[in-house]
């Protein structure tokens, strides 16, 4: 084995003691979607390449700006201007060059929806905050494919993870949203 060989079982190993082989298996045959790889979702995407999950699919529709320096994992000066989803596939093979990485460069939409959570095991959201009517639809489709989804957010010092399990409470009942609500 050459130093700059990539070699998954060695590049994973420490994982080995807090999860089993087989788990350490099942991360590298998995496919993660994430939705949104700024922020939150940029950070996900990261530290689950550094488990070793073997295929993602990524959606973001935005590009890497100034204003992102302070929160988002891709945001550096050589990136400003650059795709976010080109700037976390990219991280994302520099972690796992054996990966997968599928990219959804014009975000999740109702065109795309069903082709962006074809096969996949566990759907993160990493969505804006405020576009909640795309964060309907990603959860509404999760719960349809019976996907497992989670959200996290920042709350005042802290965040709060929510998992929505496709046969519990939905995100639009656990918020109490509805296509009545008025949006201002």
């Amino acid at each position: 084995m050459q130093a700059n060989e990539f070699v998954y079982e060695k590049a994973f190993d420490r994982n080995l003691g807090w999860l089993t082989e087989e788990q350490q298996a099942k991360l590298k045959n998995s496919l993660v979607a994430i939705a949104g790889v700024g922020g939150a979702g940029g950070y996900q995407a990261q530290a689950l390449a550094r488990l070793g999950v073997g295929a993602f699919r990524i959606a973001d529709l935005d590009t890497f700006d100034m204003t992102n320096m302070n929160r988002q994992m891709g945001a550096t000066m050589s990136t400003i201007g650059v795709d976010k989803c080109e700037v976390m596939r990219q991280m994302i093979l520099d972690i796992n060059p054996q990966a997968k990485v599928e990219v959804f460069s014009k975000g999740i939409n109702p065109e795309n929806i069903t082709a962006f959570l074809d096969g996949v095991d566990v759907a993160l959201d990493g969505i804006d905050l405020y576009e909640i009517e795309v964060k309907r639809l990603f959860f509404r489709h999760t719960r349809l494919k019976g996907i497992p989804s989670l959200t996290c957010a920042p709350m005042g010092f802290g965040a709060t993870m929510i998992m929505f399990s496709p046969t519990g409470m939905s995100f639009d009942e656990y918020f109490d949203f509805s296509d009545k609500l008025d949006p201002t």
